[in-house]
């Protein structure tokens, strides 16, 4: 099952790795890999750091399911500061700093 955090807390408090791509992204063990994956009208910030949620993500992302999701890395200490606030509207974030050119790989 997924774990999801607040978005804008990960947006302040992680560092940006790029654009998800099939070739999953590895992190320390004292950190946690999160995804802000977008869709139409929301995004949401999601724990990847765990393969098979990764790949089921990626897959959903593929058929269209989400827009597309960029990858942000937080030490394990950093990601108790950033409890799940629900989905947040993409217009929200777009003024609030979340990359808008996304470049999607498959």
């Amino acid at each position: 099952m997924a774990v999801y955090y607040g978005v804008k807390k990960v947006l302040e408090k992680g560092q940006r790795i790029g654009v998800a791509t099939e070739m999953m992204h590895f992190v320390k063990n004292n950190e946690v890999l999160v995804g802000i994956v977008k869709g139409s009208k929301y995004a949401v910030a999601v724990d990847l750091t765990l393969e098979k949620e990764y790949r089921a993500f990626y897959r959903a992302c593929a058929r269209g399911n989400w827009r597309d999701f960029d990858l942000y890395r937080l030490a394990k200490e950093k990601i108790a500061e950033c409890p799940d606030e629900g989905r947040v509207l993409i217009g929200e974030l777009e003024d609030g700093g979340l990359p808008t050119k996304y470049t999607k790989k498959r």
